[in-house]
């Protein structure tokens, strides 16, 4: 039985009504949801990957993965963010295969530009369904000397790293100033949470950011994964109560406490939504 993932509306979050979005950047369409389901060690991923890489005056962004066997449904979810603000998104999804590759061109200028990707693989055995996610992500830095565009990964030269933290403090800000907004409307008691933006997620394992370990742990993520998915193919519900689109939306940010975590989104247009999953 399918394991649907709980996360309970403060500021409504609609998980049941297919929409279509179309953005300035972006034209997503709601398909095959990542859906967390328990895991099976019949499933291994051979390959998970995100890469973002310039190509004159566009970045390539590709999404790819592999598994160890045919599957049933084979997913890559991918959010590109620019400066902290999502401009596009990749949902590919076939089913009875072991591979995709999907790649995009985006028009690239100075800015940071960070893709956060969720790869999933779902079996059906003996009337269960099982499933297996996993994460990657790259990111990019642009910059502009007399008109010409630059990219690099790793700041190297001092004119690079001065650049990357310019983009950095910005962010930093950003997310503070969002933080503190949160706190403020919602009457969250901060001292009570460990805060991080949802990109810390990807660079870390499971068990270093949720008060659990093994099962549990990859169980919290796997629906964590579920809740970010529906919320940027499906809309962001305001307080309000329009439906958004989540391009020109902050980067979540992820406040974990003893026993739940909560979500804090920002659109487009300034208004914040607060998500809770019970763990």
């Amino acid at each position: 039985m399918r394991h649907f993932f709980r996360f309970t509306l403060i500021a409504a979050f609609i998980l049941l009504i297919p929409v279509l979005l179309i953005s300035r950047t972006a034209t997503f369409q709601d398909r095959p949801a990542i859906t967390y389901f328990p895991a099976t060690g019949s499933i291994t991923f051979n390959q998970a990957e995100t890469r973002l890489k310039q190509e004159n005056n566009r970045v390539n962004w590709s999404v790819g993965s592999s598994v160890n066997r045919r599957v049933y449904l084979l997913q890559d979810f991918s959010i590109l963010y620019k400066n902290n603000r999502l401009i596009a998104i990749i949902n590919h999804w076939e089913r009875n295969r072991i591979s995709l590759f999907k790649s995009r061109s985006v028009k690239i200028d100075p800015g940071f530009y960070e893709s956060l990707s969720m790869h999933q693989a779902e079996v059906h055995e003996d009337d269960l369904i099982y499933g297996k996610i996993t994460r990657s992500g790259d990111r990019i830095y642009a910059g502009q000397i007399g008109g010409k565009l630059y990219t690099f990964k790793q700041a190297r030269s001092k004119r690079e790293i001065k650049l990357r933290q310019s983009y950095h403090n910005k962010i930093n800000k950003e997310q503070s100033d969002l933080l503190a907004e949160a706190v403020k409307q919602y009457g969250i008691a901060r001292e009570k949470y460990h805060v991080f933006p949802l990109s810390e997620l990807f660079s870390k394992s499971s068990d270093e950011v949720f008060p659990s370990s093994g099962e549990g742990a990859q169980r919290i993520s796997g629906q964590l994964m579920e809740g970010i998915y529906k919320t940027m193919v499906r809309g962001i519900q305001t307080p309000d109560g329009r439906l958004q689109s989540p391009v020109g939306s902050l980067m979540p940010l992820l406040l974990i406490g003893p026993d739940h975590l909560l979500v804090v989104i920002q659109t487009s247009n300034y208004q914040i939504a607060l998500l809770r999953q019970q763990f």
